[in-house]
């Protein structure tokens, strides 16, 4: 990919207001998510919660995105990306302050459950406007996404330790003031882009991207990525717990993951891909983060710790390179709809996640969620290997031009 040979400073040069505003749009939505992290062991004795129930503030969250990202090329291009963002934005937001209002557990999560639909159409419709209109290309858009991405994955759980340790409900309100700025620049910054119809005919249908999974190629790298992302968010839901202490250091810890995050994504997945192949980069990095799993449930608090912060160089390596060969992995079935295809098991993966931690830690203790995470990386590493040629690109990262990305 040209990406390869970009550097993050050449691809912000020359950008419009648009695409600026999705970069803030997407670290806002990014943010959000890595905001509640270090607040979950407070959220749980405040408001006198189990793990479990604490956790399942991520369950719903991430399976309405599994659902809803797979729409989101039929839905931008019926009503308009701008359109649609907007509506995300103003979820997000309302849904932010309803969390901070509430008091019960199960409500939480079911205004996680919307705030989850409103981080999705954002999310993904913002990718859709970024990927045609960002200078530079396709390529570009692909690592100003990756930088987006890792900045609001570090400076999200440093934003939600710092309000949380004032209050826990603090972070969320803050969270809600950033996604009214997003709002703000939406409607008056970002314009209004042409809907996008597909390099050559009809409108992207509504079910293509479930489709889509019957190619034996998209199937095969949209069950990898569930895999994966099953290790990813249990980083995420079950982390905070392993992790232990104030949300200050819970935060703290997740910032230096978020650094690790941007480091894999941007400096490091394109060389490795570069001198190891796709498909010896992805059985390296599955392989490692296996063994980072299996050595935190080995070690002492800081151990662990510290073998979790490294965890974020194998998923920014990993995101960068399933974002690089979902673009390229048929030339037969449009980008739409693989890139719904692979939304669909993707976010799957981090549902699952959340919904057998507890599971997991009744079952087999605390070192049981991280214990099974290291098998299902395995499991994925086999896959890849049984998979080679769905890693291998069928068309160029340029061919669907209908500027609808995963």
């Amino acid at each position: 990919m040209k990406s390869s040979r970009l550097g993050v400073g050449r691809a912000v040069r020359g950008q419009s207001a648009t695409v600026w505003s999705c970069l803030f749009v997407l670290f806002v939505g990014l943010m959000g998510v890595g905001t509640v992290d270090p607040l979950l062991p407070s959220i749980a004795t405040h408001l006198h919660a189990s793990a479990s129930q604490v956790e399942g503030l991520f369950i719903g969250y991430f399976l309405v995105q599994a659902v809803v990202m797979a729409f989101s090329a039929p839905l931008t291009a019926r009503f308009g990306t701008r359109k649609v963002i907007s509506v995300g934005l103003a979820l997000s937001c309302l849904c932010a302050i309803a969390v901070g209002l509430s008091s019960d557990i199960g409500a939480i999560s079911a205004i996680r459950v919307v705030w989850g639909l409103g981080n999705s159409l954002m999310i993904s419709s913002s990718l859709a406007i970024m990927m045609g209109a960002a200078t530079g290309g396709a390529a570009t858009g692909v690592l100003l996404y990756e930088a987006a991405l890792g900045c609001g994955f570090a400076l999200g759980p440093v934003f939600g330790g710092t309000l949380g340790q004032l209050y826990w409900r603090a972070p969320f309100f803050g969270n809600a003031l950033l996604t009214l700025c997003g709002f703000i620049c939406a409607c008056f910054v970002m314009k209004h882009p042409p809907r996008h119809r597909g390099a050559a005919g009809p409108l992207p249908t509504w079910w293509g991207g479930y489709k889509a999974l019957g190619r034996p190629k998209v199937l095969g790298v949209s069950i990898i990525s569930m895999l994966y992302n099953f290790g990813y968010f249990m980083v995420i839901a079950f982390g905070p717990f392993a992790i232990g202490g104030s949300p200050l250091v819970i935060g703290m810890v997740f910032v230096l993951w978020g650094v690790c995050f941007a480091i894999g994504s941007i400096l490091l997945a394109h060389p490795l891909m570069a001198r190891l192949g796709r498909i010896g980069c992805t059985v390296t990095t599955l392989l490692v983060f296996a063994v980072l799993f299996l050595g935190a449930t080995l070690t002492g608090t800081t151990g662990t710790r510290v073998l979790l912060v490294l965890t974020g160089l194998c998923i920014g390596i990993q995101n960068t390179l399933f974002t690089t060969v979902v673009v390229t992995v048929d030339d037969k079935t449009p980008r739409w709809a693989i890139t719904g295809a692979f939304n669909v098991l993707r976010w799957l993966g981090a549902a699952l996640a959340p919904l057998t931690a507890g599971y997991l830690t009744a079952a087999f203790g605390p070192a049981g969620p991280f214990r099974v995470a290291a098998a299902v990386q395995v499991l994925a590493l086999v896959l890849a290997l049984c998979c080679t040629r769905a890693f291998r690109p069928s068309t160029p990262e340029t061919a669907h031009g209908d500027g609808v990305k995963c």
